[in-house]
Parts: C-alpha cells; structure tokens; sequence
C-alpha cells in the first residue's frame, strides 16, 4: 500500500495523469510539515506537470519517485477542509 495521509484508493499510473484534468497529489517525503504544505488538488499543464493554486508544481518525470496522485481524497474528520475542492 502507498504512502497517503489524504489520497483515496490506489495511486493513478503516469498514464492516468497525463490525462486527467484535476489530481490530488501526496509529496514523498519524510518531512510531514512539507507534505502538508505541498498536498492537495493540482492541474494538469500540457502533460509535463501539474501545479496548485499557489504556483508548486510537480514534474510528470519525477512521478512516483517525489510525488503521488489520487482520483479523489478524503478528510480527517477534524480537518474536513483538507480535501476541499471549493477551487474548482
């Protein structure tokens, strides 16, 4: 099983999000306080990368080895923002 605090299910495959609109993306890391800064839902830019809201972007080259993404995610049941998509 993957690494996720928030991502739903099992983490898409490369080729499942080059063609998604919309991701929710868990970092790879050890660092928590980083990864909580840097998950949540990202936009797919010409099948490079994916970028949020607040301009971090994660290259599709890298996927699997710095990051992870998920169809949908769920929220800790005092953190019911965590998976907000009021952005989209």
């Amino acid at each position: 099983m993957a690494y996720s605090l928030y991502g739903s299910g099992e983490p898409l495959i490369k080729i499942e999000v080059e063609y998604k609109n919309t991701v929710w993306v868990e970092p790879i890391t050890l660092d928590t306080q980083l990864s909580m800064e840097l998950r949540g839902w990202y936009h797919l830019y010409e099948k490079r990368l994916v970028q949020n809201e607040f301009g971090h972007r994660f290259y599709l080259d890298t996927y699997g080895v710095k990051w992870l993404a998920f169809d949908d995610c769920f929220g800790a049941e005092d953190n019911t923002e965590a998976c907000s998509r009021s952005d989209l």
